[in-house]
Formats: C-alpha cells, sequence, structure tokens
C-alpha cells in the first residue's frame, strides 16, 4: 500500500495529523492491523450523520477523532474501495463545491449545519467535518474552512514507532481493579514529560490526570494542573461577572432557595464537571431534601445499565461498577442514595447515534415511562442539562428530554462559574446562587435555570483528628472504608475517603471505619479499624 508507507499509516507507527492554530489533532495510534479485508470497526466512534452510517455498517472505519473544545471538528480515517469516491456514490445530499487537487469533494450540510471535505490517499480517505457555532454565521465559517483549516492540516511524515501508551490505558493498567489508586497517577505522573504544551494531546493527558489527580484529596499538582486545564479550553463565561453580588443570593440564604425552588419541579438536572467530585458532594448533601420532597430515582450519567441493577441490589457501588463510580465522592452519593432507599438509573450508552438524543430516550425508558408521576433527580456532565442547543450546534440531552415530554426540568449548572474558570470573580462565599437573567453578557446560549458558583470544600463535614500512624514509606495514600463495605468485597471496596499521604484529619462522617494505608504497586503497609472521637 503505498500511500499507506507515504504518510506512515501502518502497523506499528504512530501518526498524527493536526491543525496548530486550531490545536485540532488526529492521531493513527499505530495498532491497526492492515490485512487484505476492508478495517474493523472501532468500538467507540463519534456521532456520524445518518447517511454516513453505512461506512460504519460496511466497517469502512480504520480510525475517529474529534476535538474537545471550540470549534468542534470530528474526523474519520476510512479505508474505501478504488473509485468508490465518485459523483454518483455521494448521498444525495452533498453538494461538490470543489473537485481538484487531494480533495475529492466538499459540501455544506445545511439541515446539520456541518461542513465537510473528504480528502483522497489511494486506498484510504480522511474525512474530516467542522460543526458551526451558530447557523447565522455559517458563510463566515465555511470562508475559513475553506481559507483557514485544511491549508493548515499537516501530516506528520516523520512518524514515530508506537511507543507511546494512551494515558488512559496506562493508568488502568496500573489500578488493575484493586484500589490502586495511588498507582495509577504515579503512572501518568511519570508520562507528562512526553505531552508538551506544544503537544495536541495535552488536553486528553491533562484530562485523564485529573481524573485519577481527583480520586486522592490533596494529592500534588491538581490545583495547578487543573488551572491550566481551565485556561486551555476556552470558557463559556467571558469577561468578569456584572453585578452578581446584588443579583446573585449567597451562602445559607443560596442553599435554602436551591431547596425550596429545585423540590418544586419533577424533574431536576444537576452537572458536574467529572474532574471536580466536589460537585457531587453537593448533590450527597442535598439529597436528604430531595427525598423528602417525593424524589425516589437518582440517574447517573456515569453508570452502566448492568452496573446501575447491581448496585440496587447490593446498596453500594464496588471497584468494577465503573469508572466514575471508583472516585469517593461518587461512590459515596450512590452509598448516600442507596441508604435513603432511592432508586439508581443508568441512562448512558455509546456509539448507538445521537448522544444527546439517546440519552434523553433512555432517561425516559428508565424512569417516566415506568412511573410517569415520579420525581427524578439527574446528575450529568457539563453541557448536557442546557435546554436549547449548545452554542448553537443540535440540542443537548434536557432539550431532547423537554421536547419528547413536554416537561421543563429544572437545571443547575454549576460547572461553568467554577473555582478554576480564570474569569470568575471570588467574594469570599461557599455558595451563591444566580438565576440566568442576573447573569453578564456572552456570546453562548446558556439554557439553565440556575447557575451555581461553588466553592469546592463547603461541603465537607468538620475535620476530624486521625489516629497517629507512623510510616516510613513515601509516596502512600490513605484510606477510609466502610466496614461493611470492605468486610463484604475487600479489594473490591471504595474508599470513603482517601488522602495523600498520612493526614492529620479527615473530613468523613463519625463512625467507625477500616483504615489502610497504601504505598506503591499496592502495598499495605498498615491496617486496622478506627472509631472517630
Amino acid at each position: 500500500m503505498p500511500a499507506s508507507r507515504t504518510n506512515q499509516i501502518q502497523e506499528g507507527f504512530q501518526t498524527e495529523y493536526f491543525n496548530p492554530t486550531l490545536g485540532l489533532s488526529g492521531i493513527f495510534p499505530g495498532d491497526f492491523a492492515f490485512k487484505t479485508t476492508v478495517a474493523r470497526l472501532r468500538k467507540t466512534t463519534p456521532w456520524v450523520h445518518p447517511d454516513f452510517r453505512p461506512l460504519l455498517k460496511r466497517r469502512l472505519v480504520v480510525t475517529t477523532f474529534a476535538t474537545e473544545v471550540e470549534p468542534y471538528y470530528s474526523g474519520y480515517l476510512l479505508q474505501l474501495p478504488a473509485g468508490w469516491v465518485a459523483i454518483e456514490e455521494r448521498p444525495s445530499w452533498l453538494q461538490p463545491l470543489l473537485a481538484t487537487g487531494p480533495e475529492a469533494y466538499e459540501g455544506i450540510d445545511s439541515s446539520r449545519h456541518t461542513l465537510y471535505r473528504v480528502h483522497a490517499f489511494a486506498d484510504f480517505t480522511l474525512l474530516w467535518m467542522v460543526h458551526a457555532n451558530i447557523p447565522s454565521g455559517f458563510d463566515n465559517l465555511l470562508r475559513e474552512f475553506q481559507g483557514d483549516i485544511f491549508p493548515e492540516l499537516i501530516w506528520n511524515l516523520d512518524s514515530i514507532p508506537q511507543s507511546r501508551i494512551p494515558p488512559l490505558r496506562l493508568a488502568e493498567e496500573a489500578y488493575a481493579d484493586e484500589s490502586r489508586y495511588l498507582d495509577a497517577w504515579l503512572a501518568l505522573e511519570s508520562v507528562a514529560s512526553e505531552y508538551p504544551a506544544t503537544s495536541p494531546r495535552l488536553t486528553q493527558y491533562w484530562q485523564n490526570y485529573l481524573t485519577y489527580s481527583a480520586h486522592i484529596s490533596g494529592v500534588p499538582g491538581y490545583d495547578s494542573v487543573r488551572a491550566l486545564y481551565a485556561q486551555r479550553v476556552p470558557q463559556r463565561v467571558q469577561g468578569p461577572l456584572v453585578g452578581w453580588e446584588e443579583g446573585g443570593l449567597h451562602d445559607l440564604e443560596a442553599w435554602k432557595a436551591l431547596v425550596t425552588e429545585a423540590t418544586q419541579h419533577q424533574v431536576v438536572m444537576f452537572n458536574e464537571s467529572h474532574v471536580d467530585p466536589h460537585h457531587r458532594s453537593l448533590l450527597t448533601q442535598l439529597l436528604p431534601a430531595f427525598h423528602e420532597a417525593g424524589f425516589q430515582t437518582l440517574a447517573l450519567e456515569g453508570l452502566g445499565v448492568h452496573d446501575a441493577k447491581e448496585i440496587n441490589k447490593r446498596g453500594f457501588a464496588i471497584q468494577s461498577s465503573g469508572y466514575y463510580t471508583r472516585e469517593p465522592e461518587m461512590a459515596h452519593l450512590i452509598r448516600v442514595a442507596s441508604r435513603l432507599g432511592m432508586r439508581l438509573v443508568a441512562y448512558e450508552r455509546t456509539g448507538e447515534g445521537n448522544r444527546e438524543e439517546v440519552q434523553a430516550r433512555n432517561l425516559i425508558d428508565e424512569t417516566l415511562r415506568r412511573f410517569p408521576k415520579g420525581k427524578v433527580l439527574v446528575l450529568a456532565g457539563y453541557g448536557h442539562i442546557h435546554e436549547g442547543s449548545e452554542t448553537g450546534r443540535e440540542l443537548m440531552m434536557a432539550g431532547h428530554f423537554q421536547r419528547l415530554t413536554g416537561i421543563d426540568p429544572f437545571t443547575i449548572d454549576q460547572t461553568d462559574l467554577q473555582k478554576f474558570n480564570p474569569m470568575v470573580m471570588e467574594a469570599g462565599h461557599w455558595l451563591t446562587m444566580l438565576p440566568e437573567p442576573k447573569l453578564p453578557n456572552t456570546p453562548y446560549l446558556l439554557d439553565t435555570d440556575v447557575w451555581l458558583v461553588n466553592t469546592r470544600n463547603w461541603t465537607l463535614p468538620e475535620p476530624l483528628p486521625l489516629l497517629e500512624l507512623e510510616i516510613p514509606a513515601s509516596p502512600v495514600i490513605t484510606q477510609l472504608f466502610v466496614p461493611e463495605e470492605w468486610e463484604a468485597v475487600r479489594t473490591e471496596a471504595i474508599p470513603r475517603a482517601q488522602y495523600w499521604g498520612i493526614p492529620k484529619a479527615v473530613h468523613v462522617e463519625p463512625g467507625r471505619y477500616w483504615i489502610r494505608v497504601m504505598a506503591e504497586n499496592g502495598e499495605v503497609l498498615a491496617e486496622q479499624y478506627w472509631e472517630t472521637p
């Protein structure tokens, strides 16, 4: 395959293609074995227009990629039969604009506000798609698309032998489903030098790094990387907040108003940053009030269907329950909900088409279709709870939910104004609630009912002194387990809390705990029962 060797798209070689101005990148990791048959379909692929689904059914996708920040781009490297890219083969809605040079065609999908261009490399085709931010600016975006983006698309001809393990897989292998949180963090820390500021993969590395760092309270580097991550990802709130002291409610007043307003609705949706567990802490603290108001169902984006069923039987999450559920604050949210008698529901499905609409339909099937009058509490990630479109793109999950049910969910955003957004003014409040009309002007459509400024540490219980432990080894983490869970499943148990080093005090509810101090490679240095004073 001369074309593949020219661009080093071959087994054992990692190739990156990117736009340096936009920080846009696509990566062929070198783990695909080329054979005489067409490529196999990977397990996870970005959503594509229905007219592109035959590509997936025919197993023509070699690898996929997408940006995580605006403007949103997605791409597909396809293995196509010779001559496949021909006028008669194009879907009817493609209007050819350019038929010269390396591009096979370019077009606009006006119904989805999507631009695309296909590059043909003999047996391979690179398909890029750009999603317009706002339909009214489509003409300008088209000019940008034609003039700026693709001329800067660079193939890395000096491909390197594949040696870099994706950071998530690296952490998972070190973790080994045995509460080895420290080993996972150390594995990610050890490869930090492979992701310099110029790397198009830095954002993905930071996201994985922060996810595992958030599992351990007080871990070095979390705050600094969190701030850098917030600066690298474009913020939806542009400029300082205006008039928020006058327009918002603060502290205990905000807490009471939030509970009073939210519990009057049938469906309430909170969002969270997946790398900030304190967003989960807030919901945990609010659960008793919601349960008292008649909420019997808690739907979590981070749950799988099978995992939810097992948790409802068992009463708590375990290490194998999922990726996000092994984080101690998420596990505690599940623990408290189960103790209150609430039913846990999973609504996320991957690889089933338009993620937002699929989420909404699954949520309806798991809740209102079974209990039409039931009150539902939802915890979703980031923009899924926005009731309109996300910066002019398609409807988000909450918008589809409202369209399909006629129910207007009460939506609470606590990610856009989080502490590490560099544009947020901090005024010393532990909680501020802002109704949307009081928000500053922004170029984005922010369709949520309430915004929260959550300073991250206000929900923690009062610190309790820990018994004296003399541990010579470093680094170590200290884990506190609920005794009943530890005795039932041992190493499958998820800590109630865990800390970097040996803390002088811990933030947990009074009671009895199983304490374990763990070093590298899963070595247990000390373990015993401990009763809070």
